[in-house]
């Protein structure tokens, strides 16, 4: 049994054995095959390239595409073959059991000789075992090879270095070798008196030492006698003319840049009003200035950049000569821009404007051929604004001290304050030329929607609105103007929805209208209102909304002179403008026609027309009222697309309700009924704020309202009603309000009985509405204020005030009255913004920041504002900006006196004792 067990052993094993043979035995012969079959290929590819040009049209006559396309079997692998159907000699025989037992199919390598579990395993823990010296082995060489090239590195530089230094004084060595034989000859005398002394016996070794040395000072003498010369008088007398030279230069390089820095100061006070032709002779100028020191400079040639480094007056001229390169590019730049919109306006021929009213659209027909390159502009003002903000940075940098500019630092921190303001209009300037292409149309048609606020009788945004119209604007060229004659009451007989009035409205109807539309103080907020009003009523979308009051009218009418109305009877000017219109608005229209509006539509076209077709110092003066108007609210603009109305915030002519960490305050008035008299009812406001010893800010309101108008005037001698809401820092603390109204006499609040839904952007904005039980005031959060409300009515003749006291939410030394890190710190802003730079850094546990913000609202007059700081206790003024309005000023109190034309800011350091 046991020798039958092993002759199976044997058979087994041997089997395995004789099967690893055949399977090599076959593989070799397999390769054998393939090196004769690509050996053939070859030879009868040699064959046919040599026979190509003979058979090329045998081949094409021969050709038979459909019968060549009919059978691509070849291509495909048959997966049927196995491994004896590749044409062996038929007396190798293989197992094909075994084959397919081990998922072989056909070989693409030689088979790999197997190893017995033993030798694996044990290889296997030589792998494992060895594994942590491999590891190691290879961090030591990778970090030997990390340091050794390194060293070598560094090794290399140290002998560049070392050669260069070699090199240098080589070089230095042959020019004075050069010198020296062109004063004193060649060194042939050397060598004639060694050979004389060859001769002479020299016994005494010592003597022999001394006359070598003899010999050696007698050969160098002449050489020793050249370094003292050279030393004494040729190199004091080159670095004399150098610094003559350098002196000669440094005087014209400082001169120039003087008179450059001048015309650079002076950049700044021109930008602020928008004078472009100012702005680009400025920058033209220093250019010059500075182009002129430069070009005296280079003069120098190698020796400038010794000059710079040796005369610090030099490197300081050097440092503002690249302020010239950029200086004469922005003005480049300018001079550009303004050529474009100068020739954009010149080619306007307003002759060639043909207007027809059909019906409420006025259409107009343009065959002016005027037109700009807004993509090229924008391009030429993203360049100017980049080396405005280099320039910067470069006057930033240069050191005056030690110099004799010393006594001019003042006027290059002039500079380097102005450039913030530079920088600041041009991004303005690039703001207005993005807002500039969106209301022109340049890139697509565009559709807006113009509003007429009547300030007369005031509105949170402006005024009552009553006329509007939609502009069609495409390419810079108005297409069409359709102003409805019965302004916004003709939207309310399409009117498809009905939503919850706001609270005051409730006196006269619970449902809100959309005349009323612009109830919030915020211009977004009450533009995205109209739209929606203007939507739900049947209207086409529009682009945005831009609004204006009769004031803008008024002033265009100073520069354009009398518009005759020949239709209506009467001659508009800036004198008559405001009553002729109420007039004919309130009583003089066509009852049957019923569109009591049309007489401002009809207007809008003709003092358009008027304006655009003044022309020199006219134009620019209504270009420039046109912007007074802008900055003081008079005209808002909303526009739907995001980006540009973030171009329009940085403007500030969006009449957003600004977000602000400090103190704040905005008296919002809304006419509802009181005829047309805030042209006859003046407001003043005393601010008095009081900071307690424990920190704690206490302000007071004092409103005084007075009324001019006649008595019995049809416009004047109306009662004024006013439901007036004072906005402040959200969270704050009403305290005490004497002197409100309660409702106006014979209304009462109406609620509506069904059908009338409640508005979402009402229930969006005004939040945490409570009344408060002591003195009726109406306490709501709007737009991160808090706001408190109330009706105030004035008669004709009558003088009234009210006073509202509240505690702010935060006190001094803590939360929003301590200095905020980073863009938000208001004193940094404050510096910035007027133009002052910090002289050393203010943070001080002791010290903090009170800083108020007042905003005027839209479409008002200037109001008289009045405002009183005073400090208890502990508390020091310590600074204060800006110095404008600041009337009185101890180191307890401060007076501050304004009229509202714009937003007013102010702000301190505060210390204690």
């Amino acid at each position: 049994m046991n020798e039958e067990n092993v002759d199976k052993n044997s058979q087994k094993l041997f089997g395995d054995e004789l099967q690893q043979e055949l399977e090599k035995l076959s593989w070799e012969f397999l390769l054998k095959e393939k090196e004769e079959k690509e050996k053939m290929i070859l030879e009868q590819t040699v064959k046919v390239q040599e026979k190509k040009e003979e058979d090329v049209s045998d081949y094409y006559s021969g050709y038979k595409p459909r019968e060549m396309s009919q059978n691509f079997d070849f291509w495909h692998r048959d997966d049927e073959a196995n491994i004896n159907s590749y044409q062996r000699d038929s007396g190798i025989i293989f197992n094909e059991e075994k084959l397919q037992a081990q998922k072989i199919i056909e070989w693409t390598k030689a088979p790999k000789l197997r190893e017995t579990k033993w030798n694996l395993f044990w290889l296997a823990m030589g792998k494992i075992f060895l594994w942590p010296f491999r590891a190691v082995l290879a961090i030591a060489v990778g970090t030997t090879t990390v340091v050794g090239k390194s060293v070598i590195g560094i090794a290399d530089l140290v002998y560049q270095f070392i050669k260069g230094v070699i090199i240098l004084f080589q070089a230095i060595g042959k020019a004075f070798y050069a010198i020296f034989v062109y004063l004193f000859g060649d060194l042939s005398w050397l060598l004639t008196k060694e050979k004389e002394l060859e001769p002479v016996a020299v016994v005494n070794e010592e003597i022999e030492m001394v006359s070598r040395g003899s010999i050696g000072y007698r050969r160098f003498r002449p050489v020793l006698a050249f370094a003292s010369v050279a030393l004494l008088l040729i190199l004091p007398l080159q670095g004399y003319l150098f610094y003559q030279k350098a002196e000669q230069v440094k005087g014209e390089v400082l001169g120039a840049s003087e008179s450059g820095i001048g015309h650079l100061a002076s950049i700044g006070t021109v930008a602020k009003d928008f004078n472009l032709d100012e702005v680009d002779k400025e920058f033209i100028l220093a250019g010059q200035e500075f182009a002129s020191a430069q070009a005296r400079f280079k003069e120098l040639g190698l020796a400038a950049n010794g000059a710079s480094v040796l005369v610090p007056d030099v490197k300081a001229g050097k440092q503002l000569l690249e302020v010239a390169i950029r200086s004469a590019e922005i003005g480049r730049l300018l001079v550009e821009t303004g050529k474009a919109l100068g020739n954009m306006a010149g080619q306007v021929d307003y002759q060639q404007v043909k207007t027809a009213m059909e019906g409420d659209t006025l259409k107009v027909e343009n065959k002016t051929e005027a037109s700009i390159d807004w993509q090229q502009l924008n391009k030429n003002l993203d360049e100017a604004l980049i080396k405005a903000r280099e320039v910067g940075v470069i006057l930033q940098e240069v050191d005056l001290e030690n110099t004799k500019l010393v006594d001019y630092k003042g006027q290059i921190e002039e500079a380097r304050n102005q450039m913030p303001i530079i920088v600041s209009w041009l991004e303005s300037y690039q703001d207005l030329t993005k807002l500039a292409t969106e209301v022109l149309g340049v890139d697509e048609p565009r559709r807006w929607l113009f509003v007429f606020q009547n300030n007369t009788e005031i509105r949170p945004t402006g005024g009552f609105m009553g006329s509007y119209a939609v502009v069609d604007i495409d390419q810079g060229k108005i297409k069409k103007i359709e102003v409805p004659g019965g302004g916004f009451y003709d939207l309310k007989g399409s009117l498809a929805a009905m939503v919850d009035a706001p609270y005051p409205f409730h006196v006269f109807s619970p449902i809100w209208q959309p005349w009323n539309a612009n109830w919030f103080p915020d211009w977004p907020a009450s533009a995205e209102k109209i739209m929606w009003f203007y939507n739900k009523s049947g209207g086409p979308s529009v682009d945005g909304v831009i609004s204006f009051t009769p004031d803008v009218l008024t002033d265009l009418l100073k520069l354009t002179g009398a518009i005759t109305m020949p239709e209506y009877g009467v001659t508009v000017d800036s004198d008559n403008f405001t009553r002729t219109a109420q007039i004919e608005v309130e009583f003089n229209y066509n009852k049957e026609e019923n569109k009591p509006k049309k007489f401002i539509g009809d207007l809008l076209p003709k003092v358009m027309e008027k304006t655009m077709s003044l022309t020199g110092e006219s134009k620019m003066r209504a270009w420039e009222q046109i912007f007074t108007s802008l900055e003081q609210k008079a005209i808002l603009i909303y526009l739907k697309k995001a980006n540009n109305q973030e171009a329009v915030d940085r403007l500030g002519w969006s009449g957003k309700v600004k977000q602000y960490d400090k103190d704040y305050l905005s008296v919002i008035h809304t006419n509802i009924a009181g005829g047309k008299t805030d042209m006859v009812v003046s407001n003043k406001i005393e601010h008095q704020v009081e900071i307690l010893s424990d920190g704690q800010i206490v302000d007071t309101v004092i409103l005084t309202k007075e009324h001019k108008g006649l008595a019995g005037d049809v416009f004047e001698g109306q009662i004024n009603i006013d439901y007036v809401r004072f906005y402040v820092p959200q969270g704050s603390k009403l305290l005490s309000a004497v002197g409100f109204d309660s409702l106006p006499a014979g209304r009462q609040f109406l609620t509506a009985t069904s059908g009338v839904e409640a508005d979402p952007d009402l229930t969006r904005w005004e939040k945490n509405t409570l009344i408060d039980q002591e003195t009726g005031v109406r306490i709501t959060e709007e737009f991160g204020k808090t706001s408190f409300g109330s009706w105030f009515i004035v008669e004709p003749g009558q003088t009234k005030r009210v006073t509202l006291k509240y505690l702010l939410p935060w006190r001094l030394g803590e939360g929003n009255s301590g200095e905020p890190e980073g863009k938000d710190n208001i004193w940094e802003l404050l510096k910035k913004y007027f133009g002052k730079q910090e002289a050393n850094n203010v943070k001080n546990k002791e010290s903090f920041i009170y800083g108020l913000l007042v905003q005027k609202q839209a479409g008002s007059a200037s109001d008289q504002y009045s405002g009183a700081l005073k400090l208890e206790g502990r508390w020091l003024i310590e600074e204060y900006l800006p110095a404008e309005g600041i009337v009185s000023e101890n180191n307890g109190s401060l007076g501050i006196k304004w009229n509202l034309e714009t937003d007013k800011y102010y702000g301190l350091m505060i210390k204690e004792k």
